[in-house]
């Protein structure tokens, strides 16, 4: 079974709230589903079998260099040091004015912007790099709301606040219309 690729793009005020790397949230998720086992399948009854969310989901973590810059400017300590443990455990590290479909904005262009932008490149049926998902973690309400807006469109983008890993299931009922594309027996995410 092939892997679905998600992208999870991290905008400055996730990394200055209550931060939690969505990677490491969703590698921790227990995935199940009812499969018949063994060569002759057919004659056993079917048996939950647990999925390793590694074997579901190749995972990529960006942080872009204008979120970076931001931190810079700021005193807070602690997300300096959350960005370089992430870059460290293997984030990418993307500089959004250099990115062609998000550079024709022009370097005044707000950065909410830019990262919406991004995030429906990641997702296009005419890149190259074609991501299954694209998730920009974000405190920002209005940005939430417009990629929202997107998803609602058919556009596989996603917002999520730190509050929408344990309080709501959006995450959670994604993932798992994911991890079930081109599934014959469906997963489904545990809590």
């Amino acid at each position: 079974m092939e892997k679905r690729k998600i992208a999870i793009i991290y905008d400055t005020s996730y990394l200055m709230g209550e931060f939690q790397a969505i990677k490491e949230f969703i590698l921790s998720r227990r995935f199940s589903g009812l499969e018949k086992q063994g060569l002759l399948g057919f004659m056993k009854a079917k048996q939950t079998v647990y999925h390793d969310p590694s074997k579901l989901f190749a995972i990529v973590e960006v942080v872009p260099t204008e979120v970076i810059r931001e931190l810079d400017e700021q005193t807070a300590l602690d997300s300096k040091k959350l960005v370089a443990d992430l870059l460290q455990d293997g984030a990418i590290k993307v500089d959004l004015a250099m990115d062609t479909m998000v550079s024709a904005l022009g370097p005044e262009s707000v950065k909410e912007k830019k990262l919406s932008l991004y995030a429906e490149r990641l997702v296009s049926y005419a890149t190259l790099e074609k991501y299954d998902l694209a998730i920009i973690a974000t405190e920002d309400d209005e940005l939430v709301s417009h990629l929202t807006a997107l998803a609602a469109r058919g556009k596989a983008v996603q917002g999520v606040k730190s509050e929408h890993l344990v309080r709501t299931r959006l995450l959670h009922e994604k993932l798992t219309e994911i991890a079930n594309r081109g599934r014959s027996s469906p997963v489904v995410m545990e809590n």
